[in-house]
């Protein structure tokens, strides 16, 4: 009977271990799997209203620099190089500075993804409302954002590829 024991409390360690070792991927569902468009912004969210031009576009409350659409295979490249850090998300911080934003178009249905490297965070919402939850990211994926920025020369804060600590 000893030995029983401990052969459960030893299977149970084993595969509480491999759960540890392996993570836990963040859901991604609300990403849709194939998309009409994307468009990559630079954004900037630190910034004296009275000094932006009459004609400055907003995002969620941030000033955008520059934006650009993206085609051929950098669409599906960005999809999943965001993907893959919102399911691999473990911690988050409080700052929520972002510099970077997605807008997913698929079919009828368009989705905002503003995004904090800084703080390993993002927030998700459509172009009219912005979800006020924080969910937490990996940041692999700001060096492509930050190239498929800089290729359509588009401005980018410098925050947005200041080294991450």
């Amino acid at each position: 009977m000893k030995n029983i024991f401990r052969n459960i409390y030893f299977a149970v360690g084993v595969v509480g271990m491999c759960l540890v070792l392996s993570g836990c991927e963040r859901d991604t569902s609300f990403l849709p799997k194939s998309v009409d468009s994307i468009v990559v912004y630079s954004l900037e969210p630190e910034f004296d209203e009275s000094k932006l031009p009459p004609d400055a576009e907003m995002m969620h409350g941030y000033y955008v620099l520059g934006k650009t659409k993206l085609s051929g295979d950098s669409v599906q490249k960005v999809l999943d190089s965001v993907r893959n850090d919102i399911a691999r998300g473990t911690s988050i911080a409080s700052c929520f500075d972002p510099h970077h934003a997605l807008r997913i178009e698929a079919g009828n249905q368009i989705l905002d993804i503003v995004i904090c490297y800084k703080c390993n965070g993002f927030k998700k919402g459509s172009q009219e409302k912005m979800n006020g939850t924080s969910y937490p990211m990996a940041i692999s994926s700001r060096e492509l954002l930050n190239k498929m920025l800089t290729s359509a020369d588009v401005k980018l804060s410098p925050e947005a590829s200041a080294p991450l600590k």
